[in-house]
């Protein structure tokens, strides 16, 4: 059954250009200006680009002598590991004087970079600027953002460091891999990766002239055991040490027994964050089939408490249902929502996702028959008794007597054709409710008309946008589509007839009915052939 709930992704990663470093000693040198990194090199066409950072020689070599360089290539997205920019915000400029003459400098900005200090050795940094998107897609109020990556010498663990200037002060929180934590004027996001990818197991099969392949019971002819995929790994054990070392690196005037930290809760810590109990409300035969809980566990006594972190608890639960021959299943999602903007909710049958502006809540049912929008309502209820659906982007049936109004055109059949079914829907928020900016409702329009042994299909599809198309399209037999201003129009039509083609003026007709400016002339003509349908015993054209 397909899971009909959409989701939205909250954070997009993004990995600017790197330079790769090699060593790393004290902050204190940053400050007296020591040249360390040599980027963007080319000694017979431009001057040495230098990047301001501690513990590399002003000649571009590391302490140990080997080169740090920027390689050639487009900027990439990369995941976790890499200098990857956490924020989701659009890019600026980066501010006058941290680029100028072959220098890069971050001072000059006011911006002081933390090193994880003696044990980490860096393999990749990167600076940009990040904040809120401006209606050109470039950021007028951007933050200078510092990532870099780091290997911990004595574990080969990957650490990832992303400092970020600004004034808010968020709270401090220590998870199992990761952190977040504010010092002296910058926000950190710090995480360890714990997970080491194996290589793949091979061995390899008779001589180098050729390789056996195996027999029955996986054994080669020569008797060798064909190739197997590595064992998988498991999280390292070290990483919390590392982690906290990291820290300490970076921020060494923090306590850490001030940080508030995570851990697994049951349904009393569900109730403790503010979350209702969605249990009255699932319905008779479905049992507790799953539960995993995360909440948010305060600082020690005597730390300053008094900022809350605006992420960290969620949970996810599900229920099967038992003695029955169809497989059904309801679950419920619920976390923080952090300082994602808030989102207009969606509902139907088989689910419902909305925030509060606290929480982001889903509850979703796969079923072979669906468990009922009043079941789903109810479950909503029970978590968040502030649920409210009046303002969600719903699917509804249009009436045609709508589409006027909306500025759309129902399509005509043409003559000798009867309407056989039509579809209105349109996905949008009710009239009167607030709308988030730049939304717009989608609408999916269709009609089905039949003459005989004959059939056509006429379409119209609006999506949000911006508004395209001049009337221009293709073209072929039984098929026209075009676009005119953000609305695509189509009209597709088979024949069970002797003859696989239906007239082309009927196609004309309806094209004309939906868009009364439609001009076949500005669409390109295609050489497909139609398609002829199958032909039913007993029918005739």
């Amino acid at each position: 059954m397909e899971d009909r709930v959409s989701s939205r992704s909250l954070i997009d990663l993004r990995k600017p250009l790197p330079w790769l470093l090699a060593a790393a000693a004290g902050a204190a040198l940053f400050a007296s200006g020591v040249l360390v990194a040599n980027a963007l090199q080319d000694d017979s066409k431009a001057p040495d680009t230098k990047l301001i950072a501690p513990g590399i020689g002003a000649d571009g070599t590391t302490s140990s002598g080997s080169e740090a360089s920027l390689p050639a290539g487009p900027m990439t997205n990369g995941g976790r590991g890499g200098a990857d920019m956490i924020y989701p915000a659009c890019t600026g400029p980066l501010p006058d004087g941290v680029v100028a003459n072959g220098v890069i400098d971050p001072s000059k900005a006011g911006f002081i970079p933390a090193l994880p200090g003696d044990g980490f050795t860096p393999s990749n940094v990167s600076l940009s600027t990040q904040g809120d998107c401006g209606p050109d897609g470039v950021s007028k109020h951007s933050a200078l953002v510092l990532a870099s990556t780091w290997q911990h010498d004595a574990t080969g663990l990957g650490a990832f460091v992303s400092q970020r200037a600004t004034d808010t002060v968020v709270a401090n929180v220590m998870r199992p891999d990761s952190a977040v934590f504010w010092a002296n004027g910058y926000e950190f996001t710090v995480s360890v990766n714990g997970y080491i990818a194996l290589p793949y197991a091979s061995r390899s099969f008779g001589s180098d002239s050729g390789a056996a392949a195996p027999e029955k019971g996986g054994v080669t002819s020569q008797g060798a055991s064909p190739a197997m995929p590595a064992p998988g790994g498991e999280i390292d054990p070290r990483v919390a040490d590392v982690l906290r070392q990291l820290v300490s690196g970076l921020a060494p005037s923090l306590d850490q027994k001030c940080f508030w930290t995570l851990a697994k809760g049951d349904w009393d810590a569900v109730t403790a964050a503010g979350v209702g109990d969605p249990r009255p409300a699932i319905p008779s035969g479905f049992s507790e089939s799953d539960l995993s809980v995360m909440s948010l566990v305060p600082p020690a006594a005597g730390c300053d408490a008094s900022i809350k972190p605006a992420d960290g608890f969620g949970f996810n639960a599900g229920w099967q249902k038992t003695g029955s021959n169809d497989f059904s299943y309801i679950g419920v999602s619920v976390f923080s929502n952090g300082e994602s903007q808030p989102f207009p909710g969606q509902l139907n049958e088989y689910g419902a996702n909305w925030s509060n502006g606290t929480f982001n809540f889903g509850v979703y049912a796969k079923s072979e028959k669906p468990v009922g929008i009043d079941t789903i309502k109810a479950i909503a209820r029970a978590l968040d008794p502030s649920f409210n659906e009046a303002c969600f982007i719903q699917d509804r049936e249009l009436k045609e007597s709508e589409l006027a109004r909306l500025g759309f055109r129902a399509a005509a059949a043409p003559e000798g054709y009867k309407l056989a079914k039509s579809s209105l829907r349109v996905q949008g928020v009710a009239d009167g409710c607030p709308k988030p900016a730049g939304f717009e409702p989608t609408y999916a329009l269709a009609w089905t008309f039949e003459g005989g042994a004959d059939t056509i299909e006429a379409s119209i599809d609006h999506f949000s946008g911006e508004p395209t198309g001049d009337g221009s399209g293709f073209r072929a037999p039984n098929n026209l589509n075009w676009t005119r201003n953000g609305t695509h129009y189509s009209v597709n039509a088979y024949s069970r007839g002797i003859s696989p083609a239906v007239a082309m003026d009927d196609l004309i007709a309806v094209a004309t009915s939906m868009d009364p400016s439609f001009d076949i002339a500005k669409l390109s003509e295609s050489p497909d052939k139609p398609i002829a349908q199958p032909v039913p015993a007993g029918t005739a054209r």
